[in-house]
Order: structure tokens, then C-alpha cells, then sequence
């Protein structure tokens, strides 16, 4: 069975890591840590990774939302939002995406395993 690929969109260098820790440690390849969106768009055009992982608040001009929604419309690749917001704001700009995901930080692993298979399969 091929590993699903995941891409991981964190500007905390900290949180990337330990996301890419936890993601091999499910059995996930990570095809690269992006820090900000026009990273990401690179990264998932040179890897095409099976599902993005990305926190909303990035650092540049664009955004992770603006980001999801070209990795969808482009490339066919679905994201999960990750993020320690959850205004209603915040929430209604993330639905325009069309996540198959949104994680509330601090989560544990089975939320996030689950979450991920969820999005795999959507």
C-alpha cells in the first residue's frame, strides 16, 4: 500500500516539526514543511502531496485560506485547516475554501489521525 503524502503549511518552526514527527510516526510521508502560502502553492506543484495541513495565520501577503483555495481550484488537493482560532469571522472566511478539516490547536493525536483520514477520503 503506497503512504498517503502530506504537505505541512506552519510558520512555527516548533509546531512544523512536531506535526511531521506525529505524521510519520501514523505512517504519513510529509513532501515538505511551507511557511507561508506561496510556499505551499510551490511545494504541492512540485510534490503533489494527497492533502494539505496548514495553519490559517501565515506570515506574506497572501494567507492560508487564499493558499487552500488555490491548492483545491489548481490542483485538486483538499486541506485541513489547523489553528488556534475559532471566531466566527474566522470560521466563515476558512468555509470559502472548502476545508475537509478545521482543528482547534491544542489537539491530540487520535484527533488529528482522524481528521486526516477523514480528508484522505472525502
Amino acid at each position: 500500500m503506497t503512504r498517503r503524502r502530506i504537505l505541512i503549511v506552519e510558520d512555527e518552526g516548533i509546531i512544523a516539526r512536531d506535526l511531521q514527527r506525529q505524521l510519520t510516526d501514523m505512517g504519513y510521508d510529509t513532501v515538505g514543511i511551507a511557511t507561508d502560502a506561496a510556499e505551499a502553492i510551490a511545494t504541492a506543484e512540485e510534490h503533489h502531496p494527497d492533502l494539505a495541513l496548514m495553519d490559517i495565520h501565515l506570515d506574506g501577503k497572501e494567507d492560508a485560506i487564499d493558499a487552500a483555495i488555490a491548492l483545491r481550484s489548481r490542483l485538486g488537493i483538499p486541506s485541513i485547516f489547523v489553528t488556534a482560532y475559532a471566531t466566527r469571522e474566522v470560521v466563515s472566511k476558512a468555509k470559502t475554501a472548502a476545508p475537509v478539516g478545521y482543528l482547534i490547536k491544542p489537539f491530540d493525536e487520535l484527533r488529528l489521525r482522524t481528521t486526516i483520514e477523514i480528508g484522505l477520503h472525502s
